[in-house]
């Protein structure tokens, strides 16, 4: 790596620790604003070669995977308004499909349910309803990646998104290979880079998955060089 390229990756150490005082939305701009950060300094790396920007990637998100957990309280009301957007997707296009879960989700929310609470409630009143819909959202949320990570990085993104969901918070063991297969040639970054899809599934972190996507681009096109 060059002096000036490890000099910008040095002096962003630590630039974006979060503060658990802040709200969500404030937290949701300092993602958005970091995102575009990293992308900046990426198009300014363009003349470089192409290892030194696989070694950047590396470094943003061995940073990012260390740096301290997001604030994570209102995600539980993010995944159900999140999965409520669905359901009403699919009312609209399927009349009645998911009507009994929208009834229950609905008459929560009168009672002054949050978003996470009603999702709860309307799942035990109609579970097979809940399991389409829940279905949909984690399949959407994983298809909006396919630019940026590998098959079997979605698939682990797919796993951590079930998980989010109230009530199928299972604490599956996950094996070494699976971990190593998320970036084989370098097992350090594979459980860095498995950290970020936790993080990313849990805290609705766009900016985690556009990070993994420029390090595997960049892989990509040093291995075709």
């Amino acid at each position: 790596m060059t002096r000036g390229l490890q000099g910008k990756v040095t002096t962003e150490i630590g630039e974006h620790q979060e503060s658990l005082s802040q709200s969500p939305s404030v937290i949701g701009s300092n993602h958005v604003a970091y995102r575009n950060h990293v992308h900046e300094v990426a198009t300014s790396l363009g003349g470089s070669l192409q290892s030194e920007k696989t070694a950047y990637f590396l470094e943003k998100i061995h940073e990012a995977a260390h740096d301290p957990d997001s604030v994570a309280e209102a995600n539980y009301d993010l995944v159900g308004g999140g999965i409520y957007s669905t359901a009403q997707y699919l009312l609209e296009k399927i009349p009645s499909s998911v009507s009994g879960f929208m009834n229950a989700f609905d008459h929560a929310r009168t009672q002054g349910m949050g978003y996470g609470e009603s999702l709860a409630e309307a799942s035990r009143k109609a579970p097979e309803e809940a399991d389409k819909i829940m279905s949909q959202w984690v399949e959407s949320k994983v298809a909006v990646t396919s630019d940026n990570l590998t098959p079997e990085q979605q698939n682990y993104y797919r796993e951590h998104l079930l998980k989010t969901i109230p009530g199928m918070e299972g604490t599956t063991q996950e094996e070494s290979a699976q971990i190593t297969s998320l970036y084989p040639k370098q097992p350090k970054a594979a459980k860095e880079i498995a950290s970020l899809l936790r993080r990313a599934s849990s805290q609705n972190r766009p900016d985690l998955i556009e990070l993994i996507g420029n390090l595997n681009r960049s892989a990509k096109t040093s291995r075709v060089r």
